[in-house]
């Protein structure tokens, strides 16, 4: 029997983060991605677009900075693709915690200030994104109950159980710190 699995909702995270950064009043929101064929990155991508189309606004690939990883060079080096253009984006969605602190340190050395010249938003809430000055906001995740809906699957399958669903889609939230502007 193929897939029994926990997953989180990754296009709603793409969507909470983006979401999040409009409602500051920013209109060019960039976004720092994978540029592998991954399905699950795919998934936060399509969130990001949905966040833009319902606030009236068509997605514009320039803003889209495509990376071969996932580490903090990589965030650093879609960062500056951004920053070069023409109009720079004044906020930027990254996919990962990671990318997002590598945009965030060569934001700061272009002698630009988060969040008042350029906001940013991660996804994954790593336990140093609460650490950075100005602290990330971020998508979170919940790890403890994904593992608890795993073990519970397997127990029952274990169990002999015929289970209601295979595919368990834990919900995620967004984590509101300094990185966008004032709380709200």
């Amino acid at each position: 029997s193929a897939g029994w699995s926990v997953l989180i909702n990754l296009e709603h995270a793409g969507y909470i983060a983006t979401r999040h950064l409009l409602e500051h009043g920013h209109r060019r929101v960039g976004l720092i991605t994978f540029k592998g064929d991954v399905s699950n990155v795919d998934r936060i991508n399509a969130g990001y677009e949905r966040a833009l189309r319902e606030a009236a606004l068509q997605p514009d690939l320039e803003l889209v900075a495509a990376v071969g990883g996932f580490l903090l060079p990589d965030g650093a080096q879609g960062a500056r693709k951004l920053l070069r253009l023409h109009q720079h984006p004044t906020a930027i969605f990254a996919i990962s915690d990671m990318l997002a602190l590598g945009a965030m340190s060569v934001i700061k050395e272009a002698g630009l200030k988060i969040p008042q010249d350029v906001a940013i938003a991660g996804f994954n809430n790593i336990p140093v994104s609460s650490l950075v000055e100005p602290q990330l906001t971020t998508v979170t995740a919940p790890a403890r109950e994904m593992g608890l809906e795993a073990m519970n699957m397997l127990q029952s399958l274990i169990a002999g159980r015929k289970l209601a669903q295979k595919q368990k889609i834990l919900p995620v939230s967004l984590v509101i710190r300094e990185s966008c502007g004032t709380h709200k």
